[in-house]
């Protein structure tokens, strides 16, 4: 790897973050945050809709949680039930992660990190419970994923968003903006220490009977595929008459299951989702719908537990698929210090994804998440940040002169 310095690696995102103001100024002149919290349905007290999108359950589920009504105020009692419920899912999460876990680097613990963005993603649990009105949209677009329709979102996932804005016509700027300042500045940073459903990814590895395996070189395309699908999909579904705003969301994406879906299934909608599941009707389209959900995401755990935890995040996530396209241009990134490796393949053995960084192809670096474990493992210092490599080199190039 040839270290950029500084100035360097300034002038070649300063473009990008351009791009990127010149998105969310114009997001905020057309109040792209409205729409925003316009197609995040679930309740009606902050946005007063009909509209509905993963929520819209198909004939033999009832929608119940799209009719729920919020009511705040010193005579309506707080429901304790689902702030007790996800402040021990809060509880256990952060015990899982944290406890004699020492993966970290510049003293900082990156589970804390996850942890934090899980519980700023569903800080909405303060509406579930009738105690305060957060709105859906309060921390706008999420740079992660994060299923907009859960009653307890409190921003939307940049996936969603960029769906729904394409079915409209509508260019998401708001969306494209995060993404490419995120992208641009951290690039998969995000994926490796803040996003939800990486928390879950890795507390899925701590309990698998095996480390990462490498990942065929071939299937790290499918991330991108699935990004160009999404946007085709998003397009030509509605001009055939399918009602298919959020397809990826209601079939694919498992984060949505994780944090959308099955926790809606065993809560809100239990009734009519153990009626789908105990009483099949094959003529009910809506227990189709329930019995394809759980055994799909029953296959990306098998997937997740035997294969790799970081799977999906390598081969299938769309917007992993965005932020990898600034791998070699974002300020915040880990390299190959060339010079300093000694090939011993600590590093590869270790990766979540399977990468070896020394192999300096766009898919490689692509699929790096930034977790840094290969930072710490390295002895040599054959891995290390992007800022403290170009820091280091106008050092040493003073000294050979």
């Amino acid at each position: 790897m040839t270290p950029l310095r500084p100035a360097t690696a300034r002038a070649r995102v300063a473009p990008w973050l351009l791009l990127a103001a010149a998105c969310l100024v114009v997001a905020a002149l057309r109040d792209d945050r409205a729409f925003v919290a316009s197609g995040m349905t679930y309740g009606n007290f902050d946005v007063p809709t009909d509209r509905s999108g993963i929520e819209t359950m198909l004939p033999g589920v009832p929608d119940l949680a799209h009719a729920r009504r919020y009511r705040f105020g010193a005579d309506v009692p707080v429901h304790a039930t689902p702030l007790v419920a996800l402040g021990v899912v809060f509880a256990v999460f952060l015990v899982l992660r944290t406890w004699r876990h020492r993966e970290h680097r510049l003293g900082i613990r990156r589970g804390w990190w996850q942890w934090v963005s899980f519980v700023l993603a569903r800080i909405g649990v303060l509406r579930a419970a009738d105690a305060y009105p957060v709105a859906r949209c309060t921390f706008g677009v999420f740079p992660f994923l994060n299923c907009q329709y859960c009653e307890m979102a409190s921003g939307a996932c940049p996936l969603g968003v960029v769906q729904r804005s394409v079915a409209d016509g509508r260019v998401p700027f708001l969306a494209v903006g995060v993404v490419t300042a995120v992208g641009a500045t951290l690039g998969r940073w995000v994926c490796g220490w803040f996003c939800p459903f990486g928390l879950f990814l890795d507390l899925c590895e701590r309990g698998a009977r095996k480390g990462p395996v490498r990942i065929p070189r071939a299937w790290r395309v499918g991330k991108f595929a699935m990004l160009g699908l999404l946007l085709l999909g998003a397009a030509a579904l509605p001009l055939a008459g399918v009602d298919g705003v959020s397809w990826f969301c209601a079939t694919v994406c498992p984060a949505g299951s994780v944090y959308g879906l099955i926790p809606y299934y065993g809560t809100t909608a239990a009734g009519p989702a153990a009626d789908a599941l105990l009483r099949f009707d094959p003529s009910v389209t809506g227990h189709w719908l329930v019995w394809g959900h759980l055994l799909f995401f029953a296959g990306f755990l098998v997937v997740t537990f035997r294969v790799a935890a970081r799977f999906f995040c390598s081969a299938a996530c769309p917007l992993g698929a965005a932020l990898g396209l600034f791998a070699r241009v974002a300020l915040v990134r880990v390299v190959h210090v060339e010079e300093k490796c000694t090939g011993c393949g600590a590093c590869t053995r270790i990766c979540p994804t399977g990468i070896d960084l020394a192999h300096d192809d766009f898919l490689t670096v692509s699929d790096c998440i930034q977790c840094t474990r290969c930072v710490r493992v390295c002895a040599t210092g054959g891995r290390d940040w992007s800022f403290r490599v170009a820091a280091r080199a106008p050092a040493a190039a003073a000294e050979r002169t």
